[in-house]
């Protein structure tokens, strides 16, 4: 989802915090919010972002120094090598959505940088050559652009339509992949697109995703700082000194958005019903599947609090303490949907161009309801204590 349509889902997502005991009835007792083991799991939250964010920065890193690597010295090696580097820095960042879509420092409405990090669907026409049209692209029009540089590629990003995308990972994706024109296969660019003597541009071309490489480096300094407990008067210090009952909202806003709306939503039910694998995220590596994983291995840390030895107290400790009978459907849902994610057989576009009654399809639609079960299983846990995050499906 682009960071451009964010007013438009803070409207269909708005949520109210005024009340946290839930309303007594004749039948029922209410349920007390159970402030000190909140007040653990924002804690605990805090420092597991912060980690995944420093580790975020680094995968980052090794990506610049790759595409730098690949470009001086173009050659199918170093080429793969930028390739794996790039599937090593969206394992991380895959799994740092479960820390969007309530207004933190990477959807910030004014200052976040999702938009410029992982915008898509994108038009490849709008960077650089593609088949049919040899001279398409900001890369390929000298005229208007003369020289590249990381203000021409930021502002040009989203400029007069949301799938003119000019930066963010599919952009480097799309740079070092190519277009795909194959259902059986990613996309499959030459080495020699960054060879002068080889390709129109080339010299444009790598200074292109060098510097896309670059903004994205200083794009995740910008979230770890924001997130740093050491840095004074940042987004960290205020959100640890929220009361906790509207920070624990948030991080509930957060994954359940994530599964309901992003990931059973435009993920996975817009490609579909469209039957185009243009509308498929990974749509030039082929590497969605693995996306959908980490999307909901992000879930599940942030809900159970452990990650990849990181052992906090996540938001489980908190529905068992107001739910304590409805939590096992929580968690044995969400394992239920990994477990299902894992037996996708990729491409993705494969599916999405499957028939209606495909096996691919089929498991896709299950993946889809529990996505959207496990949403629904939370909400109706949190409303006990007056919680209300109006997760939708569209």
């Amino acid at each position: 989802m682009k960071s451009t349509k964010l007013m438009a889902i803070a409207l269909m997502l708005c949520f109210s915090f005024s009340t946290f005991a839930a309303k007594k009835s004749s039948k029922k007792e209410s349920v007390t919010f159970p402030e000190s083991v909140a007040a653990n799991i924002v804690a605990d939250y805090s420092k597991h972002v912060f980690n995944t964010y420093s580790e975020l920065l680094k995968v980052n890193k090794n990506l610049e120094a790759a595409v730098a690597a690949f470009t001086k010295n173009p050659s199918v090696a170093t080429q793969d090598a930028a390739k794996k580097a790039w599937q090593d820095a969206r394992y991380v960042y895959s799994a740092t959505e479960a820390f969007r879509f309530y207004g933190g420092p990477i959807d910030d409405a004014k200052t976040g940088p999702e938009g410029l990090m992982n915008a898509w669907p994108l038009d490849e026409a709008y960077i650089d050559y593609v088949k049919g049209n040899a001279d398409a692209g900001i890369i390929n029009n000298t005229k208007l652009f003369p020289k590249i540089t990381k203000e021409v590629i930021v502002a040009q990003n989203e400029k007069d339509g949301e799938k003119n995308v000019s930066t963010g990972y599919h952009a480097i994706e799309f740079l070092l992949w190519g277009q795909d024109m194959d259902l059986k296969s990613a996309g499959k660019r030459s080495f020699e697109d960054y060879i002068p003597a080889k390709s129109a541009n080339a010299e444009r071309r790598a200074t292109y995703i060098n510097l896309v490489a670059a903004i994205l480096v200083e794009h995740s300094q910008q979230l770890l700082t924001a997130w740093d407990p050491a840095v004074k008067g940042n987004f960290v210090e205020s959100f640890l000194k929220a009361p906790p009952h509207e920070t624990i909202q948030k991080m509930f806003l957060g994954i359940g958005t994530l599964a309901m709306d992003e990931m059973s939503g435009e993920r996975m039910t817009v490609p579909l019903e469209k039957n185009d694998q243009e509308n498929e995220q990974d749509c030039f590596s082929d590497l969605t599947h693995l996306d959908f994983i980490r999307n909901q291995e992000g879930i599940l840390a942030v809900y159970t609090g452990k990650y990849e030895g990181f052992n906090g107290i996540g938001l489980k400790a908190f529905i068992t303490a107001i739910d304590p009978k409805g939590e096992p459907n929580i968690q044995n849902t969400m394992d239920k949907t990994l477990s299902m994610f894992k037996e996708l057989k990729p491409p993705f576009d494969n599916i999405i161009m499957e028939k209606k009654n495909g096996p691919g399809r089929k498991l896709s639609n299950k993946i889809i309801a529990s996505l959207q079960t496990q949403s629904k299983l939370i909400a109706k846990s949190i409303s006990k204590v007056g919680m209300d995050i109006n997760i939708e499906h569209k």
